[in-house]
């Protein structure tokens, strides 16, 4: 019956998240898009936030300091337990993480061309071992970057599903 109920959820995050890419997120800066799968003691989160919001800039680096500014970002999306933070009774921790961007490759040498936009894609994925505490999720990384001020989340889990926003001011996200 749980392995009934899991794929019940993966289905409908499947169909709910295909529904939010159909209506095509413009990207603005300075706001993000996130979508959180609850399923039991996982958390899997994907997450699209314009390079600007996060470095200030969307373009190929054309100075140092715009390099180390990529390289500071690459190794903060190293540690996601930073960026995102399930609350401590939960007992979670990070089982995934992979991250994408023209403008991070360009750091390993890769070609490329970064356009008018570019977005940071960051999916993470965090296994609880007491998934009935889990009460909220830290947004660290609206703390760290400041020019990020809002997240749209699209939820879906064993509660049910929702759409909400968090802001720069509380980033803590109610589960």
């Amino acid at each position: 019956m749980k392995r009934l109920a899991q794929c019940s959820v993966a289905v409908l995050f499947s169909a709910f998240s295909g529904l939010v890419l159909a209506h095509g997120k413009a990207h603005v800066h300075g706001k993000g898009e996130m979508e959180l799968v609850v399923d039991g003691g996982r958390l899997s989160f994907s997450l699209v936030i314009p390079m600007e919001s996060l470095v200030g800039f969307e373009h190929m680096p054309k100075s140092d300091a715009q390099r180390a500014a990529l390289v500071e970002l690459r190794d903060r999306l190293g540690r996601p337990e930073q960026m995102l933070q399930p609350n401590a009774e939960g007992r979670c921790i990070v089982a995934e993480s992979s991250f994408e961007s023209p403008l991070l490759s360009a750091l390993k040498g890769a070609s490329g061309k970064g356009g008018e936009h570019s977005d940071l894609n960051y999916k993470v994925t965090f296994q609880c071992a007491e998934p009935m505490k889990l009460r909220t999720i830290d947004l660290g990384i609206m703390r760290q970057h400041k020019r990020l001020s809002t997240l749209g989340v699209q939820l879906a889990g064993d509660r049910g599903q929702r759409a909400t926003s968090v802001r720069a001011r509380n980033p803590i996200l109610p589960l």
